[in-house]
């Protein structure tokens, strides 16, 4: 692996661990709250990244306190003063408050877990190993995506405890948001995965069942 390679795998990493990391907020929701309560707690957290972003733009002190935090984890297009306003940790808060607002409790969780977990194995592996490019995806990382959804359903979702027929729509619905991140698309992966994920759940438990 050549050195802008290796510097590039590091950076994803990092930024990953954190996506990582955040599965606290899936667990917490699932031991403790309901969904009233998770509701607003995730508000509160997006509008306060959203001022945070806000603050990045157009106050200097925000902006330096930003930096010295948080500097290391922005993309390019994150660092400059006229790039991109919203950062991924907004698009992350999104996908989690979309997923606690839209979806029952277990599909939320189940959505979040994805979006966190899956999609941070898909990128890690297609920046280790991705040979085949799909846009701007890898065939790779779509394969360790589907496989470690897979592993989820069977033996951590909540999920876990239901029915063989709740874990066979929870895996068309994991097949289903895998292809649909082939698709080129203008929406952040934190915003879509949890939300497609979540309704094609919903829609197939719906009519289904």
């Amino acid at each position: 692996m050549e050195g802008t390679d290796k510097i590039a795998l590091k950076f994803e990493i990092q930024r990953k661990l954190i996506h990582l990391i955040s599965t606290f907020i899936p667990l917490l929701y699932w031991l403790f709250f309901e969904k009233k309560e998770a509701i607003l707690i995730v508000s509160v957290a997006f509008v306060l990244m959203v001022l945070l972003d806000l603050g990045k733009r157009y106050s200097e002190p925000i902006r330096l306190f930003y930096f010295k935090y948080l500097g290391s984890v922005l993309r390019k297009d994150e660092q400059i003063r006229d790039g991109k306003l919203f950062t991924g940790g907004t698009s992350h808060i999104t996908g989690v408050f979309l997923s606690v607002l839209l979806f029952d409790k277990n599909i939320a969780i189940a959505s979040m877990l994805v979006m966190m977990i899956c999609d941070s194995f898909a990128a890690l592996s297609g920046k280790w190993f991705g040979k085949i490019k799909i846009g701007n995806k890898t065939l790779e990382g779509s394969i360790f995506f589907f496989i470690t959804g897979v592993l989820l359903i069977m033996y951590v979702f909540p999920l876990g405890n239901a029915t063989e027929h709740a874990k066979f729509f929870a895996v068309i619905a994991l097949f289903v948001t895998t292809l649909f991140e082939l698709i080129p698309s203008i929406i952040d992966d934190n915003i879509s995965i949890p939300v497609v994920y979540g309704i094609t759940y919903t829609l197939l438990i719906y009519f289904l069942r």
